[in-house]
């Protein structure tokens, strides 16, 4: 019985594994898609309607107001398609790294609140292995939306701690933190998904998450990703620390 428990575990986690795998490949192909095609041609518009407001000049009342309109929407779309594109799979994840998409990402999205934020590295780092790279960045980015839609913070302190054999991420608020226990409560019909989304990332990479939180005491996960020798860590290139 407890072999065959075993097997199913292992298969589950292998069809999860899949999955996940699965939607980055194909978050990166809508990425890629958006910026190179969608992001293209409003970019040819926008130039167009520049060219067009000033051909029109002053020859029929209203044009120019017309076009200074069309003009405002078109950047705004743009500034959405960008967002977009990142939020799906940032470039600087692929190109340059962890450290330099954590901080990015983290700075765009707290500074607009006025949230304060305190990112802090620790330890030896370097290029991790992809799959490491986007859990940790996926986490991250779940734990900064939770906290921007629910958490009423102040301040976000993010670390990162690069050991010979396994990586710390921890993310702690000073938010209104809430009841763990009844909030993951399997009767709970609006169980969070996002937490049990997070949790089995870490789990799916051989680590393990934590959170610790209660109701008007903030939240903090903590979380551990081994890194096999075999894997280590790869110099220091691409990163801004």
């Amino acid at each position: 019985m407890t072999s065959l428990f075993f097997l199913y575990a292992t298969l589950v986690r292998l069809l999860l594994n899949k999955i996940i795998t699965a939607q980055e490949s194909e978050r990166q192909r809508i990425a890629r898609e958006l910026h190179d095609e969608t992001s293209q041609s409003l970019s040819a518009l926008l130039v167009g309607l520049k060219t067009a407001a000033t051909m029109a000049g002053q020859k029929e009342e209203g044009v120019e107001n017309i076009l200074e309109e069309l003009k405002e929407g078109v950047n705004q779309a743009l500034k959405e398609l960008h967002r977009i594109i990142y939020d799906l799979r940032p470039s600087l994840l692929d190109d340059l790294g962890l450290i330099p998409a954590l901080r990015w990402y983290l700075e765009t999205k707290l500074k607009p609140t006025g949230i304060c934020l305190n990112f802090n590295i620790g330890g030896n780092p370097g290029r991790l292995p992809a799959e490491i790279e986007i859990a940790i960045f996926r986490i991250t980015q779940e734990a900064v939306t939770n906290i921007i839609k629910y958490a009423s913070a102040r301040q976000v302190a993010v670390e990162l701690h690069f050991f010979q054999d396994e990586i710390k991420l921890q993310v702690k608020d000073d938010g209104c933190g809430f009841d763990m226990e009844a909030v993951m409560n399997p009767r709970n019909a609006r169980r969070p998904l996002g937490i049990l989304g997070m949790k089995e990332r870490a789990r799916l990479l051989g680590g393990d998450l934590e959170v610790r939180t209660a109701a008007g005491q903030g939240t903090e996960i903590n979380v551990t990703l081994p890194v096999s020798k075999e894997e280590g860590y790869n110099g220091h290139q691409g990163f801004d620390c």
